[in-house]
């Protein structure tokens, strides 16, 4: 009796095994079919031709694309901040008081025109929402597009 005790727990374990690999290779196949998934998401958004910019709730870029490191840069070294880009538009444009309302009154801001070195810029700040209204907003969006030559067109 002790024999079969023993046999029947090692079945369970088996059992059990089977049933934890089975749960592991289901896993990775849903790990790699996420990682499939972010990373088409993050090239889409790397080519896109509009600057595309996340920022987390603190207004920390964590993510810039092609566009947006091309209509801002002008030279400089890359590594700007939102911060070093308000300086920029210090006398035209009160970005961080907009993604700010953005972020606290869960908006979507712009279109906003503004002149911004040699080139006329056109921002959209949409806040990132997750599920429930109860949540606070992890973020926002910002939507950069060059419109000089739009602007050239109608002036």
């Amino acid at each position: 009796s002790c024999n079969l005790k023993m046999a029947n727990n090692i079945q369970t374990l088996k059992d059990r095994i089977k049933v934890l690999e089975v749960a592991k290779s289901k896993l990775s196949r849903d790990w790699f079919e996420v990682e499939r998934e972010k990373t088409k998401l993050l090239s889409a958004i790397e080519n896109l031709p509009i600057g595309f910019l996340i920022l987390d709730d603190y207004n920390k870029i964590t993510l810039k694309n092609k566009a947006a490191r091309d209509i801002l840069d002008q030279g400089n070294s890359g590594d700007w901040t939102i911060d070093t880009l308000q300086n920029r538009l210090v006398k035209v444009y009160d970005l961080k008081k907009d993604i700010t309302n953005c972020l606290r009154e869960r908006i979507h801001i712009g279109p906003v025109e503004i002149p911004f070195d040699k080139k006329t810029i056109r921002i959209f700040i949409s806040p990132i929402i997750i599920l429930k209204k109860g949540l606070t907003v992890p973020g926002s969006i910002l939507l950069i597009e060059d419109v000089t030559k739009d602007s050239a067109m109608v002036g």
